[in-house]
């Protein structure tokens, strides 16, 4: 496959995988400009995968399971294996309803569990109106969590659903802010990367996710997302190292299913 069409593959991907949500930006040194924010009615759609027929049997399974518990901490459990599957399969509402039966459960130490699954959500949905739906409540919910205790990580999370909303400056200097102030907060690297790639600052992404990749080894979408901006830059050799890898230790269909095309396809 030539070059250019991998590229125009690897952007149709990304926008299964809810980057084309975010507004295009350039993010320098001194200066962040919004380039657009417009959507074709093709991007704002969610693109839901069939749940195979192995998983829906597990999926039964733990809503039985969920229906007879009685006890709390193995409810939630349950509620976010559940939430986590669909996920998966990019069944978004599905998943926003188990973090609506967690956060009812009323427990303190359940409340990030529940942000963990809307933020999730909000990262996968690339249509801005239902994204802006689903960074309320991630803010809401993040915001209670951190209430008593710094959290950096939160912070940026918040940053980021702050980008897709009316304001995107005031999440992008927020991400600048906690990166600087802590080079080694993975949650700000990360999503500084995800604009990158966006604005197609491309040799500012590597960067980016070659510090994720550092920092957390285990950080399967920082090595995809590294391998994709190789690839922009013209570096195949690099960009098919860490698709190899996503290969190998994803577990992630969407983003495997991808990277094996990719390798299939690059001379």
């Amino acid at each position: 496959m030539r070059r250019q069409q991998i590229i125009i593959s690897i952007i149709a991907a990304l926008a299964i995988l809810g980057i084309y949500q975010l507004p295009k930006v350039v993010v320098k040194n001194d200066e962040e400009t919004t380039l657009s924010q417009e959507q074709t009615p093709e991007e704002s759609q969610i693109h839901e995968m069939d749940i195979p027929d192995s998983v829906a049997i597990k999926i039964d399974q733990f809503r039985d399971i969920l229906s007879r518990s009685n006890s709390m901490q193995k409810s939630s459990t349950f509620a976010d294996s559940l939430a986590r599957a669909f996920l998966i399969y990019n069944q978004i509402d599905s998943a926003a309803k188990y973090a609506e039966y967690i956060l009812q459960l009323d427990t303190v130490g359940l409340q990030e569990v529940a942000g963990n699954i809307y933020y999730r959500a909000f990262g996968l949905v690339n249509d801005r109106i239902i994204a802006e739906r689903f960074g309320e409540r991630v803010r809401a919910v993040y915001s209670q969590v951190s209430s008593e205790v710094e959290r950096p990580d939160l912070a940026a999370r918040i940053a980021m659903t702050q980008v897709t909303g009316d304001n995107p400056m005031k999440g992008i200097l927020k991400l600048r802010e906690l990166a600087e102030e802590n080079p080694e907060n993975i949650e700000a690297q990360y999503n500084l990367g995800l604009l990158s790639i966006q604005s197609g600052q491309f040799d500012r992404a590597v960067d980016r996710f070659t510090t994720v990749t550092e920092l957390d080894p285990t950080n399967i979408e920082g090595y995809f997302y590294l391998g994709v901006s190789y690839l922009e830059i013209g570096n195949d050799k690099k960009a098919k190292e860490n698709f190899i890898y996503v290969a190998k230790e994803g577990n992630d269909p969407a983003i495997i299913k991808l990277v094996e095309d990719y390798l299939n396809k690059i001379n």
